[in-house]
Formats: C-alpha cells, structure tokens, sequence
C-alpha cells in the first residue's frame, strides 16, 4: 500500500504535472539548469533538452525509459491518464516532435554526416543502418530549444537507445484499444456521457462524452482486462485483450431485446392463460435482465428475472386470468430500464 501511495504521488506530483503543464508533452532531461520552471513560485529550474555530454545527448533513451516506466505505473494504479502519457513519450521518439523526425532509420530521414560513425551502425552510404536508433533531439541548455543538425550528439547509434525503446515498446503492447458507438433503437445517443468501469477493480477508468453521431474515439485501456461500458441504467459487459483493437457498439435498448409476445387471440372470461416472452442477448457479455409484465383486463401479471448467455435466447412465462367479457386485453412487456421500449400483445375476452 506504501508503495502505490509513493507511486500516486510521483504520478500526480511529477509526472502529471510537467507533461500536461508545458509545451512538449515530455518529462524535462534534467533539473537544476536552464530556463524552466514549473511555475512562478518554483526555485527548481529545468530543461527539456541537454547537450555536450556523451551519454546525455538527445532525448531518445529516456523518452523511452520514461514510456516504459510511465506504463508499468499506469498498470499498477489503473490510471488511463498515465498510459497515455506512456505513449507520448515514445510517440516523441517516432514522429511527433518539431521536427517531425523519427529517430529509427528506416521510417523516417536519419543519416550520419561524419564517417567515424561506421561502428556505431552506419551502412556504407551514410545512412544509419535500418532499425538503429539515434540518441535524438538534443538542444541548448540555457535556451532550452530543441536542435536536429545529424552531428554526432543526435546521429550516433547507442545501442541503450535500442534496448530502452524495445522495453518501451513490449510494455506498450500490453495495452488495448476500444472505439465504438452508442445508440438508443437505433439512434445516435449523441453528446452524451459515458464511463468504462474495471470489473476486476470496480473503479472507474474511463469517463467521456460521444459526439454528434454518438461516437467515441479510440480509448486505450490495459490490455487483459474486464470491463463495463455504463450510460446511466443501461451497460455493456467487454473484455480487452492485450495488444487488441475491439470496435464495440452499444444499442442501449438492444442488448437484451424482447423479440416476441405471445398470447391467445381469443379466450373466455375467467379462464386461466399463458403468455410468452421470447428474449435475446444481444451482447458480447452474459447477463441478467429483468422484464415486468403489464395487463389490461387480465390478471397476474409480474416481474421475472432471467439471466442469458451473450448471444443466447431464452423464454419468461406466465399465468394469467382473462377478465370481463366483451372486452380486449392487452399485455405489455417492459424491459428493465424506463430507456428501453416494451413489446405488447392484444386479445379478446369473449
């Protein structure tokens, strides 16, 4: 308990605090020098950037330390936020920074300019070799703005910049990825809130809004996990594999649907008769549904409970007892939430 209380706060403190608060979405190289500082009332100083020192020099490794790190403790604390932060990280490593440069040769423009750098994993026309990692984005301390010049503080090869964004990259892959929609009936539930519960936790780790066609974007979770997409009465059970993308979609009135009603035509007065509900379980999940059934002009209607297997169907019965003569009855099913549409049937009481 100790330790994930430490690790909250260093979240929170830290690691939250500098990467939503500055300009980069990265964690500073270092403290103590250049220009930063957190806020006005702050006596540390930081940079982003550090050069002029051989193991410090760009930013690629300890992006990718840092992604590592952030994901293992996003797992330990079922923090979203984190993991997210995890990926811009090492998102920085691949493309998204100033310059728009990847620093893995193959996929984006790393070439070595000085030819001492053959046994650092240049190939023989001075491009880096494919898959090498670069030590990065460096820059000037006291500026603190990022530089790219392929010199020898950004172009060499350390092989601790592959190791670390390979660890970067494994811990990574242990998360999912859920997008989808939600719908009432078949119309967007649009603009509208939503959370994702973990089943394992039971804690909330997700809370958001659709847009105007009742869709969501794509949510990273961690991978492995049970969870409940919830809309007020109405939810949908999911499990995310690790590494897996999963499109779910969510019709608040569907995913046990009452798909028959079925009742005699014609019965006399007094008589005892039987009434039917065909359900189905439209869901990737089982559950437990609750249907009450409504009368006009019969009797003995109640509410049952019946539990499905996702994708299954099932039947509720009841005993009813027909009433005046001369008269219509009508039996409504309603399903559990005052959301959802009920189905109905009419007869005659001769």
């Amino acid at each position: 308990m100790v330790r994930l209380v430490s690790l909250k706060i260093y979240s929170e403190g830290y690691v939250k605090a500098f990467t939503n608060q500055t300009a980069y979405d990265i964690l500073p190289y270092q403290f103590g020098a250049g220009p930063r500082k957190l806020n006005a009332a702050s006596a540390v100083n930081y940079s982003f950037f550090l050069s002029g020192s051989t193991l410090a020099d760009g930013n690629t490794k300890t992006n990718a330390l840092n992604a590592a790190s952030i994901s293992y403790s996003s797992i330990a604390l079922n923090d979203i936020e984190l993991e997210n932060i995890a990926h811009r990280q090492l998102d920085w490593n691949f493309g998204a920074n100033p310059f728009s440069t990847p620093t893995m040769a193959g996929i984006g423009e790393v070439k070595l300019t000085d030819s001492r750098y053959y046994s650092h994993g240049e190939n023989a026309n001075s491009w880096a070799a494919m898959g090498a990692m670069v030590n990065g984005i460096s820059g000037s301390v006291s500026a603190d703005t990022p530089q790219w010049s392929n010199g020898w503080m950004e172009g060499e090869t350390w092989g601790i910049n592959r190791s670390w964004t390979e660890l970067a990259i494994a811990t990574l892959g242990q998360q999912g990825q859920v997008s989808g929609s939600i719908s009432t009936d078949g119309t967007a539930y649009a603009n509208s809130s939503f959370t994702i519960v973990s089943r394992s936790t039971n804690s909330t780790v997700y809370t958001g809004t659709t847009d105007g066609n009742g869709q969501f974007g794509v949510i990273r979770l961690n991978g492995g996990g049970q969870y409940t997409l919830q809309t007020g009465a109405h939810s949908k059970d999911f499990d995310l594999p690790s590494g897996k993308k999963l499109s779910l979609n969510m019709d608040r009135n569907k995913e046990v649907a009452i798909t028959n009603v079925i009742a005699p035509s014609n019965i006399n007065a007094g008589d005892i008769f039987a009434v039917d509900i065909d359900l189905k379980n439209n869901g990737l999940m089982n559950k437990t549904f609750a249907v009450e059934l409504k009368t006009q002009n019969a009797s003995g209607g109640s509410t049952q409970i019946i539990t499905l297997n996702a994708g299954a169907s099932g039947t509720l019965s009841w005993s009813l007892t027909a009433g005046v003569a001369d008269q219509p009855y009508v039996v409504l099913a309603i399903p559990e939430s005052e959301h959802e549409s009920g189905k109905s049937v009419m007869g005659y009481v001769q």
